[in-house]
């Protein structure tokens, strides 16, 4: 079961820093429009803390496989 959630985990790790870079070039690209600008940096910041949880619950799983 562990193992079938972190390669999920894995997976989405990947989406997720796969949308950031997009968001970020977004964010370049749009530095000029503060409306779109403020969008795009609620998005990142969402994305970061789903990122960091994702991360956080990946690193619990492959401890926790390494105490086996």
């Amino acid at each position: 079961k562990e193992q079938r959630e972190m390669e999920s985990l894995e997976t989405r790790i990947h989406e997720f820093e796969v949308n950031k870079e997009v968001l970020q070039v977004e964010v370049n690209a749009n530095s000029d429009d503060y409306l779109v600008l403020h969008e795009l940096t609620r998005q990142l910041q969402t994305l970061d803390a789903a990122l960091d949880s994702a991360i956080t619950r990946w690193l619990e799983l492959v401890e926790m496989s390494g105490e086996s």
